[in-house]
């Protein structure tokens, strides 16, 4: 070796490189041969989990997800070597997997070397010396490509060999792949955090899928010849929670959030369809400023998912109204209206009644004329009948009660007031009978 090899390798090897650099580098390449530039565990065709990511006691990037993976490398220290239980601990601690890489510090050493003739290079990239110290530098710049190379292999190997930790044991995974070794363990991390992922069995994967959700008469599907509820633990689970917290008010953004993590992680759709079953099968009131929606009403789809909305629906359980107060209104329409084939749902019920009120209002007719009650108040225009006094107390009775949007309400109202409609209905049939002629 010559005098000017000498020094150079000297130089080299006084060149300090931080820990910190080395450790860092590491993790680096280390998470580039689990995961390439895609920073997300794949579970199933629709769940991507995210993870936060450290190097021994570094954080690198936004540390915001509810898992995570720590890589430790041989430099890693708290008062020597962590005994398994140390490390299942950390793991169960941080809902982490830990990946504890082996002791033997090769592949940290090649890349300390690596680096250290990375920076000897920098610092006489323009020197001007003699042609064997120009052949030494272009020897020592290979030399680096082929510690790095080398790195990389026992850097492989290394984690094939780690020890990985989760949910605060070590895991059995047998020497392999990198990646398929670190995909299992995040595969037991998420079985094992995530343990009502499943409860949603029918997903929603669009939100028209919502609108026909709505629409469609039952939620009853068959399987194996047996009628079974769709997401069936997941609508207890939301009924549940919206129980519990009645007292305050549970906006739609509320129950997405919440049902968005452990140990749900429910998509937002798949949140959103179930609260539509609940609505629909009328056990919950949505409310968007005090105004209630009717289980039928389509736009409801479209508060839930818009983000600049569904912060603002509230959502209550419902008061189930009696059968008297039902019963009453299906005795009115019969009464009233001459109509008898009403729903039997709260909703269906309160929508045929209104309808029918409004008919009587602005749309009845008899052999051709208009006996509604805004068509015979048309009269009094041109002059002086009798029973003008009748017609504009039921139209503001009438009006009054088609107004009512909450339903509890609007049966009240009904029951309250049904001496004064059927009043209204016995004399407005005069009235009625008047202008027929």
């Amino acid at each position: 070796m010559t005098d000017e090899e000498q020094d150079v390798n000297r130089e080299i090897r006084e060149i300090a490189i931080d820990r910190s650099e080395i450790v860092e580098k590491v993790g680096d390449s280390a998470l580039y041969l689990l995961f390439k530039d895609n920073r997300k565990y794949r579970y199933n065709e629709r769940h991507d989990f995210g993870f936060n990511v450290f190097i021994d006691d570094r954080a690198r990037g936004q540390q915001k997800e509810e898992m995570g993976i720590r890589i430790l490398t041989p430099y890693y220290s708290q008062g020597g070597d962590l005994t398994p239980s140390e490390l299942g601990i950390i793991s169960m601690r941080e809902d982490n997997i830990v990946v504890a890489l082996p002791q033997n510090i090769s592949f940290m050493e090649e890349m300390e070397q690596a680096l250290q003739i990375d920076v000897y290079l920098r610092r006489h990239a323009g020197d001007k010396g003699t042609d064997a110290l120009g052949k030494i530098i272009a020897a020592k710049n290979d030399e680096s490509q082929e510690r790095k190379k080398r790195y990389g292999e026992l850097l492989k190997e290394a984690l094939k060999l780690a020890e990985i930790y989760a949910n605060g044991a070590k895991l059995d995974i047998k020497a392999k792949d990198p990646a398929t070794r670190i995909s299992e363990a995040f595969r037991a991390l998420v079985e094992s955090k995530y343990t009502k992922l499943h409860f949603i069995d029918t997903p929603f994967y669009t939100v028209e899928e919502l609108r026909t959700l709505l629409l469609e008469k039952g939620m009853q599907v068959k399987v194996d010849g047996m009628e079974n509820t769709p997401n069936k633990s997941a609508v207890e689970d939301v009924t549940d929670y919206i129980t519990r917290n009645s007292y305050s008010n549970i906006t739609v953004r509320t129950l997405i959030d919440y049902f968005g993590k452990s140990p749900y992680r429910w998509k937002e759709n798949d949140t959103i369809g179930v609260l539509l079953m609940l609505f629909k099968r009328q056990e919950v009131r949505l409310e968007l400023s005090s105004q209630a929606f009717n289980s039928g009403d389509v736009r409801v789809v479209d508060y839930l998912t818009k983000r600049d909305t569904n912060d603002r629906v509230v959502i209550k359980v419902r008061v189930k109204v009696t059968t008297d107060l039902l019963n009453i209104a299906k005795d009115l329409a019969r009464d009233l209206f001459s109509h008898s084939a009403l729903p039997n749902d709260e909703d269906g019920i309160m929508a045929k009644f209104k309808d029918l009120a409004k008919n009587e209002l602005y749309e009845r007719s008899d052999s051709g004329r208009d006996v509604s009650v805004k068509g015979m108040l048309g009269h009094y225009e041109t002059a002086r009948y009798p029973g003008k006094q009748v017609l504009e107390a039921g139209k503001k009775l009438l009006e009054s009660i088609t107004a009512i949007n909450d339903v509890r309400t609007f049966f009240e109202t009904l029951r309250t007031s049904k001496e004064d409609l059927l009043d209204f209905e016995e004399d407005v049939a005069d009235v009625r009978k008047f202008f027929i002629g």
